[in-house]
């Protein structure tokens, strides 16, 4: 598994009942025996992803943005995002297959641990993922774009959301997600673990953050 050992973890092991403990600069384990999956935040909660995990790269359609774990918190034009963006992993593992998901966790209405899904993109082959020409992974839940809302008649402060990144490593090149059934309020944590789910991502493996406003 690619090196990610950083932050805190105090959630479920796939198949479990019981929490498992937290250990202080452990986010994801891979024991061969369970895999933990956990991703803090969600609903406006402050703060960001970057300590995550490096190695990811966003490059918008037209090549003109990019930001990666040397930019990241990078503000972005909420243009270089209307399409589908390129994402690329640095640092994988040999013959494993990886997800992709992207989420927005300061839209209106959220509470903690929500976020308003983006995309989320599986059985992406590793090979695809370093060079970032991902061509035959499956496309769970279709690119969304942001929608940043205009800032308050009278601000002088712009309105920004935070679109995060997160590459889980799956335990198998292939694996067979089940789709979340509402985009606009995304449990991530929750799909992580609902039966059919549970067991199958690691991590993440690597996190990126950017920047958008209206």
């Amino acid at each position: 598994m690619s090196p990610s050992l950083v932050g805190y973890a105090a959630g479920y092991a796939p198949g479990y009942a019981a929490p498992v403990a937290a250990h202080p600069g452990l986010l994801s384990l891979w024991t061969g025996f369970q895999c933990l999956a956990l991703v803090p935040g969600g609903g406006g909660a402050p703060g960001n992803v970057c300590h995550l995990g490096a190695g990811l790269t966003l490059t918008s359609a037209d090549g003109n943005a990019i930001a990666d774990s040397f930019t990241c918190n990078k503000m972005l034009n909420k243009t270089d995002l209307e399409n589908e963006p390129m994402v690329r992993f640095s640092l994988p593992d040999v013959d494993r297959g990886y997800t992709v998901v992207m989420v927005d966790p300061d839209k209106a209405g959220l509470r903690y641990g929500e976020f308003q899904l983006l995309q989320i993109k599986t059985n992406i082959p590793e090979k695809e993922l370093y060079t970032g020409k991902v061509e035959s992974a499956e496309s769970l839940t279709a690119w969304m774009s942001p929608s940043v809302p205009a800032a308050p008649e009278g601000s002088v402060v712009p309105t920004l959301h935070r679109v995060q990144l997160f590459a889980f490593e799956q335990t198998a090149a292939k694996v067979n997600l089940t789709a979340p059934a509402d985009r606009n309020i995304f449990h991530l944590n929750n799909w992580l673990h609902m039966p059919g789910n549970a067991g199958m991502l690691c991590g993440p493996v690597a996190a990126l953050q950017v920047l958008v406003g209206p």
